[in-house]
């Protein structure tokens, strides 16, 4: 099987987000694609965001747009639809977005600042003070930052 997900996070359900879902489900050009309605809070909503590195605690709701196929030859198609359904997605987005769900991390350091938000620059000097020669950078990978915290 091949993957490819990414996923954005909201502020509520509308009736035109609905629409867009529904019709972005019903292109999914794999029977194995879905696009799952998360809904966020209770605990976790409940913790600062500044509290751990996890941001966008505040979104209630989180669409998971997941390509799932078996064959390479429609690899393509499925990473088109994942891509045309974040971007038309993201207009109803809070701005944040889930980092379990990446892509291939294209956005690249974008991507992470929307998925840390307000922690990223603590979560550097973090990484500059324990890890500054980024020996572990084989993930969504923060840069350190120019100068370690005190």
């Amino acid at each position: 099987m091949f993957y490819y997900w990414k996923a954005v996070n909201a502020p509520g359900l509308g009736d035109e987000l609905i629409e867009r879902l529904t019709a972005h489900a019903a292109a999914a050009p794999s029977p194995d694609s879905t696009i799952d309605v998360w809904y966020q809070g209770g605990a976790m909503a409940r913790v600062a965001e500044h509290e751990t590195a996890f941001a966008n605690r505040g979104a209630p709701y989180l669409f998971g747009i997941e390509a799932n196929w078996a064959q390479e030859a429609d690899s393509e198609r499925n990473l088109a639809w994942v891509r045309e359904t974040f971007a038309d997605l993201r207009r109803f987005s809070t701005g944040g977005v889930y980092l379990n769900f990446p892509g291939f991390l294209e956005e690249g350091t974008q991507l992470l600042r929307a998925g840390y938000g307000g922690n990223y620059e603590r979560l550097s000097a973090v990484k500059a003070a324990y890890d500054p020669g980024n020996l572990f950078r084989f993930n969504a990978n923060i840069q350190p930052s120019a100068r370690p915290s005190a």
